[in-house]
């Protein structure tokens, strides 16, 4: 009796490798993570240290579009290419801490799901630069479509919890002070940008 319910447990540990392989290899790996983040707009921006950031930044091309849910009430899912990478995102939950589901996919998933697109396509440039003194990473995306936000630039920082992220004071941060004179505060997502509610 004690030999044959070793045989299971081995036989299901087996099983759910085989599982989990089938399913990292046909679906992609997914990365299941907590999203904590604040936006801005950046306004009266310094092109000249602008221009210098972009030169130091880890630069990304980001296209991105949304799809309905198959079921109602669910998220929206959002396709993106990121330079020559592709992947699927749902984002759950709203406020300042969300559950993100993200996976790389193929190219061919990617560009089958174009014909559901909902709103507008996105895209924009993404720089990233991490701060030495906070040592956050910095999101600036500037964006070319859609045609009404071309060449608006918008930053994004996430953060490791939601007290993080409120005793954060934008105005004390060297960097950010040195790229532009001012920043407004935004509620305003990509979904927003890309008008899916229309």
């Amino acid at each position: 009796m004690f030999i044959v319910k070793i045989i299971i447990l081995v036989q299901n540990k087996i099983s759910n490798n085989i599982k989990f392989f089938l399913r990292s290899t046909i679906m992609g790996k997914h990365n299941l993570q907590f999203e904590i983040e604040k936006s801005w707009w950046v306004k009266d921006i310094n092109k000249k240290l602008w221009n210098i950031m972009k030169r130091l930044a880890t630069k990304f091309e980001v296209t991105q579009y949304y799809i309905k849910p198959s079921q109602p009430g669910n998220p929206l899912i959002r396709y993106r290419k990121m330079n020559e990478k592709y992947y699927i995102t749902i984002k759950k939950q709203a406020g300042k801490k969300r559950i993100e589901d993200e996976r790389e996919i193929s190219k061919d998933e990617y560009e089958n799901n174009k014909k559901n697109i909902i709103g507008n396509i996105i895209e924009k440039t993404r720089y990233k630069i991490k701060d030495s003194q906070t040592l956050l990473t910095f999101e600036f995306d500037e964006y070319k479509l859609p045609k009404d936000y071309k060449g608006i630039i918008r930053l994004e920082i996430e953060f490791k919890s939601v007290k993080d992220m409120e005793s954060f004071k934008l105005e004390e941060n060297k960097l950010l002070c040195k790229i532009a004179d001012s920043y407004e505060t935004t509620s305003i997502g990509n979904q927003d940008i890309a008008n899916v509610n229309r």
